[in-house]
């Protein structure tokens, strides 16, 4: 079965964030133009606050991953000053327009945010959520959601009795 990334961020931000509204996206230029998480985030009822291609913030974006000397892309875990910078400087504009949390739509930029503090809004990281999902999926916490073919559709949280730590074979 598959599990889609954008729908299990959605579905999250509905469980865990009930009373937000606002929903920054950062992502590349292909994402942003596709509009996957914001078509998501509308259907369920968000409003999502994106950048505008081309614009100032959006290049921004691009250089933070891309840049050949000090982008994420060019440094790997190890992030870059002015790749910080910029994070903050995208971040607080997002917060300025009105988003209360942010999504990381692009796992670069989730690299980025894991080493970067003193953040306006908190972010979220959807290749964390997707992973959660799947672990969930494997030990039953959630189960699967078919239509009327027995195609999946989606999941279904089934709310475990907590399971002590030591009891988990942790790999």
């Amino acid at each position: 079965p598959w599990i889609h990334l954008i729908e299990s961020t959605t579905q999250f931000i509905v469980e865990n964030y009930p009373n937000i509204k606002k929903i920054g996206i950062l992502s590349t230029d292909g994402t942003l133009q596709a509009q996957l998480y914001q078509n998501s985030l509308v259907k369920a009822g968000y409003i999502p606050i994106s950048l505008q291609l081309e614009s100032e913030f959006q290049k921004l974006v691009m250089n933070t991953i891309y840049d050949l000397s000090w982008g994420i892309k060019a440094t790997g875990s190890q992030i870059s000053a002015a790749a910080q910078k910029n994070l903050r400087t995208i971040i607080d504009y997002l917060a300025k327009q009105g988003a209360e949390i942010v999504i990381a739509g692009c796992s670069e930029l989730s690299v980025g945010f894991y080493e970067t503090d003193d953040l306006a809004l908190p972010w979220l990281d959807p290749l964390e959520i997707i992973a959660n999902v799947t672990l969930d999926l494997a030990l039953g916490y959630r189960s699967l959601q078919t239509d009327n073919n027995g195609h999946p559709m989606g999941y279904q949280y089934n709310k475990p009795d907590l399971i002590p730590v030591d009891s988990l074979l942790l790999l």
